[in-house]
């Protein structure tokens, strides 16, 4: 031992002494830099679980024959954002290893240099030989007084130490002179005092309280009288030296004087004894006897003294509110009184001060075991606390990032929504437009064909009142057939020129309607485009909102299984019933809200199946359109009376109704069962209430959604209405067209054959009779005959013709106009 304390003390030598604020920075930057490597250990391990989760994602989406869509788009889209953050992760990763492999190697060269530093001090403590250091007394009032605290690297250190630094096996300075000439007492390895592995008692500490210094003391003392006896006794030679260790400081004035005078009358002793000759007169036995007997009596005034002294120092301690907490001994000193010496009492009172010395020794290691096992206890306890503590916000941290992550990806595909539902409004926007443009004209045309009515009214009475005139001047030419075949040549001629005129305004007439029935049908097209475009996007939304339906109930089967790992943490959270309570309220609201939006959603997907289902059935001809749609309003009307949902008879309708009808009985019973499963909520955190702002923030953005998509669904509605009213508006116009020109035709051959009547003066008298030459004489006219036939005739040609002409146009216009109804 001696040779590793100076071997110790030659390596210290050149070790690097700091003062005393360089040992308080470097202490003070140690302290900072654990706190700093412990929250960087956090964080590593939070980095870690978003990097594992990261990885987890890539290989979910870069295995083979994945062919859905997510969410997000397409699968290389989403595998590319993937490996992106997974590469982030991994440089925050390495990041923050380089930092804390910084700090280490950082607090590791600070704990080298205040290392170094102590035991420089060390050495030269045990180099300069510090003889005589001062001693600072406990407080008398105090029971740990005699203590020894243990720092927390656990070394001893006390105030009541004085530390022999010449040698581990001399003693100290106060008995250095006791014994001289070789005279030293005899070894005792088996002292009351040590322990079994050979330490002296002094190294184990001390106890509350002063009657064991004051026993410890004793038996040093006694064991110097022993020495000084066989010295006395022995005839031998001189026996061994031995070491008694002496460790501690006496509590009290009185006590320390009273030793001090016993040691130097011992020292006195001695000099008397083995310096002076005897005393003539007296034979050696008595002088010895005396000597004797002065010391055990100067001992036994020790003793006495000691326990004065122990008896005044606890009669001050009865009003000490730290001493009262101590349990009293059994044999502590009464208030008895003492005495006379003699050696029986002498012997006896030194054998109940070694009882009780090893009583309290025995007390003393039962107590720092039972210290040692609570401290190991209480530190195991708080680690585990701090440990579930760290994992259990990390968990909650990483279920937050996820959640924020995801919610963030939910309002991109809203504002994406939202921006496909703005195009789809400025579409409908300009059809609107186009529609009112097309009612501009449809009504210009209506007023010109009212005008065209008007007129054919007025030519109509003209051609009646010059048919009646000449129904009397056929009268009036009968009376005189003698007129010139000039006359009628110039009157044919005249009524053909009439006829050509009103013919062309016929055929000017039914140009325009014809381009009105091709703008019309442009509009109609354009109407057709518009309804499919309408289809498509309505098609999209559904299957948009379907994937969102996926992705809530992947989140809800991440978050079950979130709340399954922590269910044996949450078992030992009791003082938090409350709060889950309440999270579990707010849990079925958001259940609650949940269904009536998949209520709304089931709501709109029937009703768009319900006007695709009509806009299908919308094929054959306008009398078929209108009176299926008589029907179906009808069947409406009846179904709504009866407080029921209108159904369109129609097979693959009600196939594909039926599968809608499974498909949502299915969710429900998927959330049912989802509902069953799921465990009670985690602990709201301070993160929840942001989360739940954003929930809500989702929810109103799908209503509106949902309410923009109603908005549309019955502007569609409206607009297929319109277009029902149009139609059958153009099919009234066309049908009067029609018998207007029935009439027309009519009225022509009606008046092929009528000839102009001449004037009233050419063939008859004043008074409006008729001769009997002209009516006998002009009855048959050959020429008149043959150019009735070939007008007849050539009219007829025409006639013929022109249906053939139209009749032409309508079978070119008729595939077109189904392929885009059918589209």
């Amino acid at each position: 031992m001696h040779l590793l304390v100076e071997t110790a003390i030659v390596d210290s030598t050149e070790y690097e002494i700091l003062s005393y604020e360089e040992v308080d920075e470097l202490k003070k930057e140690y302290n900072f830099l654990a706190n700093r490597i412990d929250a960087s250990k956090r964080k590593l391990a939070l980095e870690s679980k978003v990097r594992d989760a990261a990885l987890s994602l890539s290989r979910l989406y870069s295995k083979k024959g994945r062919q859905r869509r997510s969410l997000l788009g397409g699968v290389s889209d989403v595998t590319k954002h993937t490996d992106e953050e997974l590469m982030a992760s991994n440089r925050k990763c390495e990041e923050l290893s380089q930092e804390i492999w910084r700090l280490n190697n950082r607090a590791v060269e600070i704990q080298r240099r205040l290392l170094q530093h102590g035991a420089g001090i060390l050495g030269m403590t045990h180099q300069g030989g510090i003889k005589n250091m001062p001693r600072l007394p406990p407080s008398p009032n105090s029971p740990s007084g005699t203590f020894s605290s243990v720092d927390r690297r656990g070394t001893m250190s006390s105030m009541n130490v004085e530390f022999d630094d010449r040698s581990f096996y001399r003693t100290p300075d106060k008995l250095d002179e006791f014994g001289m000439h070789d005279q030293r007492p005899p070894a005792d390895g088996n002292s009351r005092f040590q322990r079994g592995d050979g330490r002296p008692s002094s190294q184990r500490g001390s106890t509350p309280g002063d009657d064991l210094y004051t026993a410890r003391r004793l038996e040093e003392i006694n064991n110097q009288l022993r020495a000084v006896l066989i010295q006395l006794t022995s005839s031998q030679g001189p026996p061994s030296p031995s070491h008694v260790p002496v460790n501690g400081t006496l509590n009290g004035a009185g006590l320390p004087e009273q030793l001090a005078l016993l040691e130097q009358n011992v020292k006195v002793l001695q000099q008397s004894n083995f310096h002076s000759p005897p005393s003539p007169g007296k034979p050696q036995s008595a002088h010895d006897l005396e000597r004797t007997e002065a010391i055990l009596s100067t001992l036994w005034d020790m003793l006495v003294m000691g326990e004065e002294e122990i008896r005044s120092q606890r009669r001050a301690r009865g009003h000490d509110p730290v001493a009262e907490d101590y349990p009293k001994s059994e044999d502590e000193l009464g208030d008895e009184e003492v005495g006379e010496f003699s050696i029986s009492a002498f012997s006896a009172k030194v054998q109940a001060l070694y009882t009780r010395a090893t009583q309290l020794y025995t007390e003393r290691t039962m107590l720092r075991q039972k210290v040692y096992q609570q401290r190991v206890h209480f530190e195991t306890e708080i680690e585990g606390l701090k440990d579930q503590h760290r994992n259990r916000v990390g968990n909650l941290s990483n279920e937050l990032s996820t959640l924020s992550s995801q919610l963030d990806q939910l309002a991109n595909i809203v504002d994406q929504r939202e921006r496909d539902i703005m195009t789809a409004n400025g579409k409908i926007k300009n059809l609107m437009n186009e529609l009112d443009a097309t009612r501009a004209e449809v009504q210009e045309k209506r007023e010109e064909a009212r005008n065209a009515r008007e007129e054919l009214t007025a030519v109509m009475e003209q051609l009646d009142i010059q048919r009646r005139k000449d129904q009397q001047r056929t009268m009036e030419d009968n009376a005189g057939r003698g007129k010139d075949s000039m006359a009628l040549e110039a009157e044919k001629q005249a009524r053909a020129e009439a006829e050509e005129s009103f013919i062309a305004q016929i055929r000017e007439k039914e140009e325009q309607l014809t381009e009105l029935q091709i703008q019309f049908d442009e509009v109609r097209e354009d109407r057709d485009i518009a309804r499919a475009e309408l289809d498509v996007l309505t098609r999209e939304n559904e299957e948009r909102l379907e994937r969102l339906e996926d992705e809530i109930a992947a989140l809800k089967e991440a978050r079950r299984n979130v709340e399954e790992g922590k269910g044996q943490y949450l078992e030992k959270e009791a003082v938090l019933r409350k709060e889950m309570a309440a999270k579990e309220q707010q849990m079925a609201k958001m259940d609650a809200e949940m269904r009536e939006l998949e209520g709304k959603v089931a709501g709109l997907s029937t009703e768009v199946a319900l006007l695709k289902a009509e806009l299908d059935s919308a094929y054959g001809s306008r009398q078929q359109r209108a009176a299926e749609t008589a029907q179906a309003q009808a069947a409406a009307a009846a179904l709504e009376a009866a407080g029921k949902r209108p159904q369109v008879v129609d097979p693959g309708l009600l196939q594909e109704v039926e599968a809608l009808s499974m498909r949502n009985h299915d969710l429900m019973v998927e959330i049912a069962q989802l509902k069953a499963e799921k465990l009670p909520p985690p602990p709201p955190s301070t993160s929840d209430s942001n989360l739940e702002k954003r929930c809500k923030l989702l929810q109103s953005e799908l209503d509106g959604m949902l309410a923009d998509f109603e908005n549309l669904t019955k502007q569609s509605i409206g607009l297929e209405n319109e277009r029902m009213k149009l139609e059958a508006l153009v099919d009234g116009l066309r049908s009067k067209c029609e018998s207007l020109e029935t009439n027309l035709a009519d009225e022509r051959l009606r008046w092929l054959g009528v000839a102009r009547p001449p004037p009233a003066a050419a063939g008859g008298t004043g008074d409006g009779k008729f001769s009997g030459r002209n009516i006998t004489d002009g009855g048959n006219i050959p020429g008149e005959n043959t150019s009735t036939t070939v007008l007849k005739n050539e009219f007829k040609k025409m006639m013929r013709d022109m249906r053939a002409e139209q009749a032409k146009a309508l079978r070119v216009r008729f595939p077109t106009r189904l392929a885009v109804e059918v589209c």
